[in-house]
């Protein structure tokens, strides 16, 4: 592979360093435009070109020709990612996870959290899709970028993948990285690219351990930017590399990919999951775990500790993590994020109009996204029947319309009878 010869210029040196660049790049998508949302052609420094491989419960052995077939070994692929050629993925190469921007497309559902953040499907979120596709891939030391919101974030890659990810000999971490000032750096990210730079010194030293490749790969759809910065891969990096005369290549891939950039798209592609029998994408979930079914549940996937009492009605809808649909609740085509904690009914009636988390008793939602600890009250109905298709002059009452989907902000009352 021909690879470009790349100059750097370290924070508050007056020499040049050199990296050695290979121009690899995968177009996830066809989609209405070409080439808008693909990942193409990221420069990345490496001696060899990395390609994550998607984990099967099967043992596979590398295809070689004739000439080369004495030297094949066999390749063991193990779901945990604790084997996957010798384990050399593990100790070579370091993932970089790009987080986006502040991700406006998708608000109000980045309004307190990062875009990788936002909750998929019943019991996931944005970024367990790269980080297991990583981890399944043998790379298991991965770093997340990230600009807004890091908290969340933070918090979920912290409880849902331990410290010691991988497996014998072949130790790994999932950490964010979230924007920050120094004493050479005074501004905060500018894109994704920027994002990279700003932590060269930390990929350097992964560079000692004996990192030898770094293998970039979006996180979620980054944000648009004013076309006089020049901070981002996807419209920036890769363009200009191109006009320089650089090789950039693009790759057609022909498994699913969904770009999830606004409101109605990542709506569309969470009741997608509910596809039967074989959805594009599998994502777990189901009837849940711990919790409680006591209703009607049709074309639809409940995540963990999910309580459902008599005579609700659940069709085509996606219920998230400890969801309460109270008895005689309708929920149709409809995604519920579910909470983050479970609550006792006398924490609720300590306090004068206090409404019980979840959804209450006789509400109708239809085509709406419920962010995560909504308090909807009873007899209310959700169903945007005018059909307006965007509106935020309701957010400080806890809703707004984007893309014709009622989007429940995070944390938000809805008080009894609400009609929408």
């Amino acid at each position: 592979m021909r690879c470009a010869e790349l100059t750097a210029q370290p924070a508050g040196k007056g020499v040049g360093r050199h990296f050695r660049h290979c121009w690899e790049g995968q177009s996830l998508a066809s989609r209405s435009s070409a080439l808008r949302g693909s990942q193409l052609a990221v420069p990345t420094p490496c001696r060899k070109t990395v390609r994550p491989k998607v984990a099967q419960p099967t043992q596979a052995v590398a295809q070689v020709d004739a000439k080369t077939q004495a030297h094949a070994q066999k390749i063991t692929v193990s779901t945990n990612g604790s084997e996957f050629g010798a384990t050399e993925m593990s100790r070579t190469v370091l993932g970089i996870i790009l987080g986006g921007g502040a991700g406006s497309r998708l608000y109000p559902l980045t309004k307190k959290r990062a875009k990788p953040a936002v909750p998929l499907g019943a019991n996931y979120r944005l970024i367990d899709i790269p980080v297991s596709n990583c981890i399944n891939s043998g790379v298991n030391k991965i770093y997340c970028l990230t600009q807004f919101n890091s908290a969340s974030l933070n918090r979920h890659l912290s409880s849902a993948y331990n410290s010691n990810v991988g497996g014998y000999n072949s130790r790994g971490f999932v950490e964010v990285l979230a924007a920050s000032q120094t004493t050479t750096t005074k501004e905060w990210f500018q894109g994704t690219a920027d994002a990279v730079r700003q932590y060269m010194w930390l990929f350097d030293e992964a560079c000692r351990d004996g990192v030898e490749d770094f293998l970039i790969l979006s996180g979620a759809a980054a944000a648009a930017l004013p076309r006089r910065q020049q901070h981002d891969f996807g419209s920036d990096i890769i363009p200009g590399a191109k006009e320089l005369g650089c090789k950039v290549q693009a790759h057609l891939f022909k498994g699913y990919w969904e770009d999830i950039g606004t409101v109605r798209a990542f709506y569309e592609s969470n009741l997608a999951l509910t596809d039967s029998p074989n959805p594009n994408f599998r994502c777990g979930g189901g009837r849940g775990g711990v919790g409680w079914v006591g209703g009607d549940v049709e074309r639809s996937i409940l995540g963990d500790g999910c309580i459902v009492e008599p005579d609700a009605k659940i069709h085509h809808s996606v219920i998230g993590l400890r969801s309460i649909i109270r008895e005689g609740c309708v929920i149709e085509d409809s995604l519920l994020m579910g909470a983050d904690y479970y609550e006792q009914y006398e924490e609720c009636e300590a306090f004068a109009d206090c409404l019980p988390l979840g959804v209450g008793k006789g509400t109708h939602i239809k085509g709406a996204i419920v962010d995560k600890n909504a308090r909807i009250g009873k007899f209310c109905k959700i169903v945007n029947a005018e059909g307006i298709q965007e509106s935020f002059k309701t957010e400080e009452q806890g809703w707004v319309i984007r893309d014709g989907v009622v989007v429940v902000i995070k944390d938000s009352n809805i008080p009894d009878g609400t009609i929408i």
